[in-house]
């Protein structure tokens, strides 16, 4: 019946029963999207405030890492300075060993020759 109904309209009804039709499924899409919609937004701002979160993190780490090898760099000049001056001390050490090396033999040279 539907059929002989369609059939038997004027192109004019039916055009203006599409162009109706047609509105209800426009309006009706929005309503259906909605939820959807909320939740992809909802998704987004998620993303959003993780992605704030590791940017955040990421530059506390790259302070951390600045930080230690600033600490890094300031151990190994201590590292060299103090390898440099037990070098200075050794070898000061070797003369004094040396001279009171020296002293000693020359006094029990000494004592030898005097006796």
């Amino acid at each position: 019946m539907l059929l002989q109904g369609i059939l038997h309209s004027e192109p004019s009804e039916l055009r203006w029963a599409s162009e109706c039709r047609c509105e209800e499924l426009v309006m009706q899409v929005p309503e259906s999207t909605r939820p959807l919609l909320r939740q992809i937004e909802a998704m987004q701002e998620a993303i959003a405030r993780k992605a704030d979160s590791w940017d955040e993190a990421e530059r506390s780490l790259n302070l951390q890492l600045q930080d230690a090898e600033a600490k890094a760099a300031a151990a190994e000049e201590k590292e060299h300075s103090v390898n440099k001056h037990l070098s200075k001390t050794l070898s000061r050490n070797n003369v004094l060993e040396a001279q009171v090396l020296w002293f000693y033999s020359f006094n029990w040279l000494e004592g030898k020759l005097y006796k």
